[in-house]
């Protein structure tokens, strides 16, 4: 192989045998033999990784005829093995493709990394439409694999790459959802785990990268990781931006993970608005903030459709008041102001929905989250949020009333029937009783938005939001 590779017209050498090579992987698809399949892929895999070092003269460096024509045959494998509905040859295929993906990464070749993706892309969708749990499973863990390798190489050309694995998991995100929703493929934690985990992935090496900018020593390498983690950012809030819009559906089982993920990330990016080590890119972060702060708003729908309160649609609701908490912790008034906002528009709009079991409870539960960012701002001592929310209070029990309680029969008392006509005051005026309860009996590991407020206020805090709102 080695002598055949320095040859100066080594592509012509190994055309046979890769010719050969692809009639005997045809033949094992053919027969179902898996063992054979997997043989033929690990040859590919072995030649692609000894080609990646071969070194030409006189052309491009980033450039590898015998790699590109190692990587083009086996794409001629794949297209049989999609031919035969092979499960062993894509899943095996995709083992080989997640080779060629670290190579270019390595190699900084575009090109052939451009290709591999795309081809992991087709593969997952097979895997969709035959409903082949392993192969759907094996695309995304390619794509993770790439976004790891990525920022892990800190290479300087990053925003390429990026784009190209962000684009291709977003493409085939799309097709999961429409299976899904087709009853193609079934709506579960191992189907959410699987296409969730390259966005997570994605997240967790912001903040890997957002680490190492404060923790390099050289100011080159701060700038240049503080540069990545917000490309990073961007990337991601993107990504969601536009899968939010496909969606438009804030109950899908893969909305609980991008919920918590715009929780996370926003919140640190409230945080490093207020670090002076970052201070040189706060106009960007303060940007980022806003646009992931309204990201929860794009999953649910324009029109009047029902919306059930699951834990999908909560974590969106729970990522901005989390947002909101932190910035009035932060003194970034202007975005615990969209996130009051951001609330209580959406428990005004609840209320013109089609209606389903339990509506009753979903409205006053978004203004309750609104009123945690409201209990922080009094206690800081911060008047126009309280007054802001005090007025959306106002126009929301006022409307809550109108669309629940307008037509009750004579003589029956709407404060006395379950829930309450004034049921956001009452579930607030519960908080008291609860945080005196969480003061004894906190459980390690919770640490959602109403256990972050008790650990920012007390039972007094509380106590003087109600009289102040509700005098």
């Amino acid at each position: 192989m080695a002598l055949l590779a320095v040859t100066s017209d080594s592509k012509y050498v190994m055309q046979p045998i890769l010719e050969r090579m692809i009639s005997l992987g045809e033949n094992y698809i053919k027969v179902e033999d898996t063992s054979g399949i997997t043989k033929v892929v690990d040859v590919f895999s072995d030649w692609v990784a000894f080609s990646a070092d071969i070194k030409y003269v006189n052309w491009r460096r980033n450039d590898n005829p015998i790699l590109e024509q190692i990587t083009g045959y086996f794409d001629q494998l794949m297209d049989r093995v999609i031919k035969q509905d092979s499960l062993e040859g894509m899943f095996q295929g995709l083992r080989f493709y997640k080779v060629v993906v670290g190579i270019s990464l390595d190699k900084l070749n575009l090109h052939i990394f451009s290709s591999a993706v795309g081809r992991v892309k087709e593969l997952g969708f097979q895997g969709m439409i035959k409903n082949q749990g392993p192969v759907i499973s094996e695309a995304f863990n390619v794509y993770s694999y790439s976004l790891e390798k990525l920022v892990d190489s800190e290479s300087g050309f990053i925003d390429h790459f990026l784009s190209l694995i962000m684009e291709n998991i977003q493409t085939l995100t799309e097709y999961g959802y429409a299976y899904t929703a087709r009853g193609g493929l079934r709506d579960n934690l191992t189907a959410q785990r699987d296409v969730a985990s390259p966005y997570k992935v994605l997240a967790s090496q912001i903040f890997k990268a957002a680490n190492k900018a404060v923790t390099v020593r050289n100011s080159a390498e701060k700038r240049k990781w503080r540069n990545i983690t917000l490309r990073l950012v961007e990337e991601l809030g993107q990504s969601l931006r536009h899968l939010g819009d496909k969606f438009e559906n804030p109950n899908h089982f893969l909305i609980l993970t991008f919920g918590e993920l715009i929780e996370s990330i926003g919140v640190l990016l409230v945080q490093l608005s207020s670090d002076q080590r970052w201070a040189d890119s706060q106009h960007q972060i303060l940007g980022e903030v806003q646009r992931y702060l309204n990201l929860p708003t794009w999953f649910i729908p324009s029109d009047n459709r029902k919306v059930k309160k699951d834990q999908s649609f909560e974590s969106l609701m729970e990522a901005v008041v989390s947002i909101g908490v932190t910035a009035v912790v932060s003194n970034l008034e202007e975005t615990a102001e969209g996130a009051i906002s951001i609330l209580s528009r959406t428990a005004l709009k609840m209320l013109d929905r089609e209606k389903t079991d339990g509506g009753l409870y979903i409205e006053p539960w978004i203004m309750e989250l609104a009123c945690y960012v409201g209990i922080l701002a009094h206690k800081k001592g911060k008047v126009s949020l309280v007054n802001l929310l005090k007025g959306k209070i106002v126009e929301f029990e006022e409307k809550y009333r109108q669309t629940y309680f307008s037509d009750m029969p004579e003589g029956v008392d709407p404060y006395r029937v379950s829930p309450p006509v004034d049921k956001l005051r009452r579930d607030i005026i519960n908080l008291t009783d609860e945080r005196g309860r969480w003061e004894y009996n906190r459980f390690p590991g919770l640490d959602g938005p109403r256990e972050r407020l008790f650990s920012l206020c007390t039972i007094q805090d509380i106590s003087e939001f109600i009289h102040v709102v509700w005098q």
